[in-house]
């Protein structure tokens, strides 16, 4: 209620003894077992908890297990989960949605009972669950404010112990997720409110991947205005992916305001360049790793086509061929990046993240827009893109969404 007061007293929020559903105790299993597929089908696209410090205090058998831990493993095997009729999560899903709100309830605030909502959330958004994902979204927003891991993009220092360094950073990773979750989800319906204020040009993104898994925090991080650089971390590099694609929305938010038409034009051309300056530095880097298909190379070019296409209309034909003059060149490279992804399968399907099923939509979207111009051509990228959503479908369920709402945009020719 006042919290200079709470501060200067040293009070802390009371312990409680409250404890998680048997049905999330026996959800979970093998801990262990757990954490291990999680590193390796979730962690490497989303790698938001920091494995030395989960090891030493989740998996650890000599300190309590908290209920937060329980809710974040919990979460964590609820995203591993893939489609079947047979097996619905359902109750273990309810279960957890249950036990936050409790949680809060008992006053528990925590970084770990945060990670379980931001996973929760993109559970949520992978399998189309809404208007559950876009709501989680804010609270996700409003439990890390709470929290203060918002606070960590502004500063930074090394001067601090090497645990607290660490517990710094996985802060500030999860608050980048929380950003990313909030724009990505804008993507589908422009209109709705943003829960998230705009990082600043100075913020602080993630440090390079391999320190923050060593568990060694030793240089200044990039900032999210530096120049895509090839020794930023893979997530750094999609936190920057989405710091333009919040950029490109407030961009299109301001349309209707009067502002002069040359500075207009030259903030667009400035935020088209930086975009293609960082795809560009993902595909040099993409021929020996898997970062055609990750989620960084998604955002850049659902940002491109957001800058160039905000409304996906064709009122007249010079506004549509100024229109396809840049985005046939971005769809058919987000083609190239699927075929990359199909031909060499840098991937399996397990591990695949659902931040790339959008940009297949948006492509497919266009591309019928351009079969009058470009006919066989526009076709057989639909049918590798709409082959895309197909198998993505087997992990998350939006995929099959998707192409249900494609036959809709057909049926009711949209």
């Amino acid at each position: 209620m006042d919290y200079r007061v709470f501060k200067h007293s040293h009070m802390q929020l009371p312990k409680n003894s409250w404890t998680a559903s048997p049905v999330l105790l026996d959800f979970i299993g093998d801990p262990v077992s757990l954490a291990l597929e999680y590193w390796e089908k979730v962690h490497w696209w989303l790698p938001i908890i920091s494995k030395k410090r989960f090891h030493a205090h989740a998996l650890n058998p000599l300190v309590p297990r908290g209920v937060d831990t329980v809710l974040l493993l919990s979460a964590m095997k609820l995203i591993l989960w893939h489609p079947d009729p047979i097996t619905r999560p359902d109750a273990e899903y309810m279960a957890i949605r249950h036990a936050f709100v409790e949680a809060e309830s008992a006053g528990v605030l925590t970084l770990q009972l945060l990670q379980a909502k931001i996973l929760i959330t993109v559970y949520e958004f992978g399998h189309a669950i809404y208007p559950a994902a876009y709501l989680s979204v804010g609270s996700c927003a409003r439990y890390g404010a709470a929290l203060g891991v918002n606070l960590c993009l502004e500063s930074t220092d090394l001067a601090i112990s090497p645990e607290a360094a660490l517990e710094v950073e996985e802060k500030k990773r999860a608050w980048w997720a929380v950003l990313l979750l909030d724009r990505t989800m804008q993507l589908g319906n422009p209109t709705q409110m943003l829960c998230t204020e705009e990082p600043a040009s100075a913020s602080y993104l993630p440090v390079d991947d391999a320190s923050y898994e060593a568990g060694i925090i030793t240089s200044e991080p990039f900032r999210a205005s530096s120049p895509a650089s090839i020794e930023m971390g893979m997530l750094a590099r999609m936190c920057q992916a989405t710091y333009l694609l919040g950029r490109v929305l407030r961009f299109q938010a301001r349309n209707n305001e009067h502002e002069d038409d040359e500075m207009r034009q030259s903030e667009k051309v400035q935020l088209d360049r930086t975009l293609r300056s960082l795809l560009n530095l993902l595909y040099v880097e993409g021929s020996v790793k898997r970062l055609p298909v990750c989620a960084q190379s998604s955002i850049c070019y659902s940002a491109l086509i957001a800058l160039h296409d905000p409304d996906a209309k064709r009122a007249d034909s010079e506004y549509f061929d100024l229109t396809m003059e840049f985005l046939k060149p971005v769809v058919n490279e987000m083609t190239w990046a699927s075929g990359v992804w199909f031909n060499d399968r840098l991937v399996s399907i397990a591990d695949a993240s659902p931040f790339l099923l959008f940009w297949a939509y948006q492509a497919i979207t266009i591309y019928r827009r351009l079969e009058g111009q470009y006919g066989y051509e526009a076709q057989q990228h639909m049918l590798l893109m709409n082959e895309k959503l197909r198998v993505m479908s087997l992990r998350w369920k939006a995929g099959e969404a998707y192409l249900q709402i494609l036959k809709a945009r057909e049926i009711t020719m949209m």
